[in-house]
């Protein structure tokens, strides 16, 4: 668990530095985790709007890749856009 608070703040320094920086960290981060499910509901614990998104995602009986292209449709964003963003 040291290990995993560990990653969890200093992907914390990294959004307060730099938001886009920061999240690309953090997707990085969860992608390489043996458990990402557990460590996404570790950073909930401490960041209501990431709780708020794993709540939506256990409510919806959607795949979070579906619901988040459902919610960028909706709000007239285009997700492969976003995606793009996100890889660089």
């Amino acid at each position: 668990m040291t290990k995993l608070y560990q990653q969890l703040n200093q992907s914390q320094l990294s959004r307060n530095n730099n938001s886009n920086g920061g999240l690309q960290q953090m997707i990085n981060m969860v992608s390489r985790s043996n458990n990402p499910m557990q460590l996404m509901q570790t950073m909930a614990q401490s960041n209501p709007q990431l709780q708020s998104i794993l709540n939506l995602i256990q409510t919806s009986q959607k795949s979070p890749k579906d619901l988040f292209f459902e919610m960028a449709q909706q709000r007239g964003v285009d997700p492969q856009q976003i995606l793009q963003m996100l890889q660089h």
